[in-house]
Parts: structure tokens; C-alpha cells; sequence
């Protein structure tokens, strides 16, 4: 097997990593990277009926547990639950449940960088 293969690569910002931690510069890197992708194509792939939304100065997009954890198959669901936490300290990482969804599927909405005033 190829060392590249048609899985995607994950990097992350050196910065971000030696102020919090290589586990939160990979998650937030990641997630910028996919919502990014979505805002510039309109699209993921995979993905038909994704939305994506504008509110308080950030784009907010809907994500499940499962979906989480097929972005970062490296991490368990616990692992990603306190990466989420210490993410959410760099201000940089949002965590919302505003935005109504269907309940019978867990939802939360994410975002990341910073809010303005």
C-alpha cells in the first residue's frame, strides 16, 4: 500500500500547537480546513444536503458525533469530547446547540475563529 493514499492529510498550524497542544492545533486546523472547503465549494463530497450558516460574525456548521469521529479516526469519542473542551479555551473554537435540527439525530453546530463585538 502506498504511503499516500486516498485518505486526506491532516496538518496543523505550529503556533496554535506550541500554545495548546499538538491534539488541539490538529483539531482545529482540521475542522477550519473542511468547513473551508465547504464555504468555497458550496459542497463536501459525500455530503449533499449540508448547510453551512452565518451568525455572530462566524460560519457555523452542523455536526454529529459520527461525523466527528470519521473526521478524526485516530481519536475515540471521549478523546474528541476533551479536545473539544480544551479547544474551546483558545477562543478560537465555538460549540453551540442554537440552531433548530432534527433531535431524533444529535447535533451540535461548531465554528472556529473568533467572535466579533
Amino acid at each position: 500500500m502506498p504511503i499516500y493514499d486516498s485518505n486526506p492529510i491532516h496538518g496543523f498550524n505550529v503556533r496554535l500547537a506550541c500554545e495548546h497542544g499538538t491534539d488541539v492545533a490538529i483539531f482545529i486546523s482540521v475542522l477550519d480546513n473542511h468547513m473551508r472547503q465547504y464555504i468555497d465549494n458550496q459542497e463536501l463530497p459525500g455530503c449533499p444536503d449540508f448547510t453551512c450558516l452565518h451568525r455572530d460574525g462566524l460560519d457555523w456548521m452542523p455536526f454529529t458525533s459520527n461525523h466527528l469521529q470519521k473526521l478524526f479516526p485516530y481519536w475515540c469519542r471521549g478523546q474528541i469530547s476533551q479536545i473539544k473542551e480544551q479547544a474551546r479555551r483558545t477562543g478560537m473554537f465555538h460549540e453551540e446547540d442554537f440552531f433548530d435540527t432534527d433531535r431524533r439525530i444529535p447535533t451540535i453546530w461548531l465554528a472556529i475563529g473568533r467572535r466579533r463585538a
